[in-house]
């Protein structure tokens, strides 16, 4: 077989740009926008990919789907300048639009724009109409790449691009260097490195000599080396940048009790729905915490067993930056129908049925830098389905089952002084209720009792409590008659999902908010399935794992209950 011989056209790379140009020239194929003081260009991805490194890490990124990417501090006719040059090759400078021309080149970061640029301002005796390589300041070149790369590290952790994405891109700028390796430091302090992954980490690391003298690295390693701390060693650099909040809805029994091993979360703007991960096994009557960024699901129920004979003492954490999870030092006691709350920087469980259905009064407290649980004090009396929400530094335990009955107690725990206090009680007894705080108001909402004929019946009224002045207040405007249910409370509004009817004897799918304003259920969107006994929280998510749109789910149908 003859061997093949490449035949190169010289003519062949002048042809494809002057083609390329034509489209541009004409608007065809553009697939992405440019926006510089509020006039708009529309360009190529795949041109200016190839010419820009802010645009070829932003559009590898996941912040990469807009179709309009806005530049700050530029103006439209030192953009315009630099696209024109991407298309052609050629760039119109005189000195009259230097300064915007390059401020252009310095925010794209095309290089060759910015030589270019250099050599005209220090080369006076070129022919009119042409700019040529003279040597420039090459310490001036590495000052404005390096006063880019920073603004460039800020717009893209503002946008939400994978912190890889831009690592990459700070390493192929210092490349071999040495002259920049002085400010390379200052560079990389700007990454937040622990949120990349240990094996992302160790590679650029060992091959890249000004990192082995960064302290900044070796924190992140070490960082990811004691996992279970993580939320305890938390600093700003391992926090998102732009992260958003979301309703999360986790586990619970869905139709014919199956049981949902599903993590949801839904945008809290639009309704919309996105799967964001499963649990390690499906679960219901489980507790869940959010600890510094971190999700922490804490025991309850794998099998559905009406008598709650076999429940869980098993923990597990959600990292949302890598959607792993990782299993930490389980609860000293199993338990199922319990609240778990944060506490300062630690987790507590309170109360809930244990081994053969039997209730108990012990509390515990999960401490991640030890990664292990220590009793507390223990509740006034042995407990399960009762409901409870933190405020302004302390725990408050409200109704619950108990001996045969259901409760109308409200308990706070105090850390300091290490004791239970009992306040004011429910105005209603009541249990598989749900306890929520927002702003000064601790609300109390569905949940159900036994009636003096023995017979359960829906506590509707739904009750707020003011912990200044010990006093529960009746909210009849806002009744719901469920039980169950779930709710969260964030800044001035109260999130509902889910839940029962025993009227009906239906699983709800609906999702409610009530404000303030006018202290009445609006409904907001449908949860994936009906549930009851499941949990939910307000999560932040990074930028880039928040649900799209059209994941939006349809309205379900309600099943048997319970």
């Amino acid at each position: 077989m003859s061997a093949v011989e490449p035949m190169v056209s010289a003519t062949y790379p002048q042809k494809l740009l002057e083609g390329v140009g034509n489209l541009w020239q004409l608007g065809v194929l553009c697939d992405v926008t440019l926006e510089a003081g509020g006039v708009h260009f529309p360009a190529h991805r795949v041109v200016l990919a190839s010419a820009s490194s802010y645009c070829r890490a932003l559009f590898l990124g996941d912040a990469g789907l807009e179709t309009i990417v806005q530049l700050r501090g530029i103006q439209p006719e030192g953009l315009e300048n630099v696209l024109n040059f991407l298309y052609s090759g050629k760039l119109c400078l005189s000195p009259d639009n230097l300064r915007e021309t390059i401020r252009a080149a310095e925010v794209l970061l095309v290089r060759e724009a910015i030589r270019l640029c250099c050599a005209f301002q220090g080369t006076t005796t070129a022919p009119r109409g042409r700019v040529t390589e003279a040597p420039q300041d090459e310490q001036y070149v590495q000052k404005l790449q390096q006063d880019a790369s920073r603004e460039l590290l800020e717009r893209m952790g503002m946008q939400g691009t994978r912190k890889p994405t831009v690592f990459e891109l700070v390493l192929s700028w210092l490349g071999k260097s040495p002259v920049r390796f002085p400010e390379a430091t200052k560079i990389l302090g700007q990454l937040h490195f622990p949120l990349m992954s240990p094996t992302e980490l160790q590679g650029p690391i060992q091959a890249t000599s000004t990192m082995e003298t960064d302290l900044t690295c070796p924190k992140a390693l070490s960082y990811h080396r004691h996992a279970g701390a993580q939320p305890a060693l938390q600093t700003e650099h391992g926090c998102p940048q732009a992260a958003v909040p979301t309703l999360l809805v986790l586990g619970g029994r869905g139709p014919n009790n199956q049981l949902n091993g599903g993590v949801w979360a839904m945008m809290l703007a639009n309704g919309t729905w996105r799967q964001i991960g499963k649990l390690a096994t499906p679960l219901y009557n489980h507790a869940v915490a959010v600890l510094s960024g971190f999700l922490y699901i804490l025991g309850g129920q794998s099998k559905f067993d009406p008598a709650g004979q076999h429940p869980s003492n098993e923990v597990f954490r959600f990292d949302p930056q890598h959607g792993t999870w990782l299993q930490v030092a389980g609860m000293l006691q199993r338990r199922s129908r319990f609240h778990g709350a944060v506490l300062g920087e630690a987790i507590v469980a309170v109360g809930g049925g244990t081994l053969l259905g039997k209730l108990t009064s012990t509390v515990e407290i999960y401490e991640p830098i030890q990664d292990t649980w220590k009793w507390l004090v223990p509740f006034p009396v042995p407990v399960a389905d009762h409901a409870g929400t933190t405020h302004e530094g302390l725990l408050y335990i409200a109704g619950g089952f108990s001996s045969g009955k259901t409760l109308n107690l409200l308990s706070s725990y105090l850390p300091r002084l290490h004791r239970w206090v009992p306040n004011h009680p429910l105005t209603f007894s009541r249990c598989e209720h749900s306890l929520a705080a927002s702003r000064n108001t601790i609300f109390c909402v569905g949940g159900r009792t036994l009636s003096p004929a023995g017979a359960w019946v829906h506590v509707a009224e739904t009750e707020c409590y003011s912990p200044s002045t010990d006093q529960w207040t009746v909210l009849r405007l806002i009744s719901l008659g469920r039980c169950q249910l779930s709710m969260v409370g964030y800044e001035d509004q109260l999130y509902v999902t889910g839940g029962g009817s025993l009227g009906t004897r239906t699983k709800e799918a609906t999702v409610l908010v009530s404000k303030p304003a006018g202290w009445a259920w609006q409904e907001v969107g449908f949860l994936p399935q009906p549930l009851l006994d499941h949990a939910s929280c307000i999560f932040a998510l990074p930028h880039y794992g928040v649900p799209a749109p059209q994941e939006r789910e349809t309205h379900p149908q309600p099943s048997g209950y319970p």
